[in-house]
Parts: structure tokens; C-alpha cells; sequence
């Protein structure tokens, strides 16, 4: 919430259709994300995308956060579902896709781990 915002595709003008990646701005992402972890207490990673199917993008910060016990809450799209479940493995929970059930799984995680 304090941190910079990056915009993560290139701006192609009002009239593009799609969007494309930035790969630079996302690589600086991680960097600053990576440097933000210590003092995290959950990590939420928007979109388990392409990138991250093919093993780039957010995938060695969300890797880390695991490693340091942090829960991680990410959004997986039906595309990437394969790619998402081959990299976390077995240790998956499926949430309800509504902001009050999200919210209470987040709390619930962050006194877990505090506690």
C-alpha cells in the first residue's frame, strides 16, 4: 500500500485492443517486491499469468514467501490452472471467488502465522 506503482503493460494507446507485457517494468516488480518480504505478513499476488507458467515473472517471490512460512493468496485463471497446480503442488487451498470470504481467509492466516 506504500509501495510504487508500476504499470506492467506497455501503454499501446485508447484504441488497442489486448495488452502487452512489459517485461522490464515486471522484473523491477519483483525486485522491489522481493525487498519488501522481510516485514510482510502474507504475500498477494494478483495473477498467476503466463510469465509465471513458464517459471518467470512473480514466481522466485512467491517461491521465497513459501520458504519463509508466509501464506500467499494468488489469483489463477482456468488457463493457467495446470501450470499453477504443477507449481505448488498438493499443499492448495480453494477459496470462494467472493471479497468477504477472501478477507476472512486473510485474517484467519496472518493471526495463524503471528500466533
Amino acid at each position: 500500500m506504500t509501495g510504487p506503482i508500476v504499470r506492467i503493460s506497455e501503454d499501446r494507446g485508447s484504441l488497442a485492443r489486448g495488452c502487452i507485457l512489459d517485461s522490464g517494468a515486471l522484473e523491477q516488480t519483483v525486485v522491489a517486491v522481493q525487498r519488501r518480504l522481510g516485514g510482510a505478513e502474507l504475500l498477494i499476488v494478483n495473477k498467476f499469468g503466463k510469465r509465471e507458467s513458464e517459471g518467470k515473472g512473480l514466481v522466485p517471490v512467491i517461491a521465497e514467501a513459501l520458504h519463509r512460512g508466509l501464506p500467499v493468496l494468488i489469483g489463477v485463471n482456468g488457463l493457467n490452472l495446470a501450470a499453477f497446480l504443477t507449481f505448488a503442488g498438493e499443499d492448495v487451498c480453494a477459496l470462494p471467488t467472493n471479497a468477504p470470504s477472501v478477507a476472512r481467509w486473510c485474517k484467519s492466516m496472518i493471526r495463524t502465522e503471528a500466533a
